[in-house]
């Protein structure tokens, strides 16, 4: 993340590429500081295992039952969303 935002203020860009960059490298940080929090509940949760066969099951066996895949997503989004809210307890 350093380098990405010393490489925008050591390049010579118009303003407007400026502002594009700078709105790029914003998305970028949000995505990986996202993915970083949430890596860990994805892989306890087992979200990714869940994510997969709801897809394989759409794309083999349901492809017309869009509203069961779309179910499936919204519980697995929920599951995160809990994760994320939740009190996080410290081992001791």
């Amino acid at each position: 993340m350093y380098a990405e935002v010393e490489a925008m203020y050591q390049s010579e860009l118009t303003p407007g590429e400026r502002k594009d960059k700078t709105r790029r490298t914003a998305d970028f940080f949000r995505i990986v500081q996202t993915r970083i929090f949430t890596f860990a509940d994805v892989k306890r949760l087992h979200l990714e295992r869940e994510w997969l066969v709801a897809v394989n099951a759409y794309l083999t066996s349901r492809p017309h039952d869009l509203e069961t895949f779309k179910k499936t997503y919204e519980t697995l989004a929920q599951k995160l969303v809990d994760a994320a809210i939740a009190q996080k307890v410290k081992k001791h």
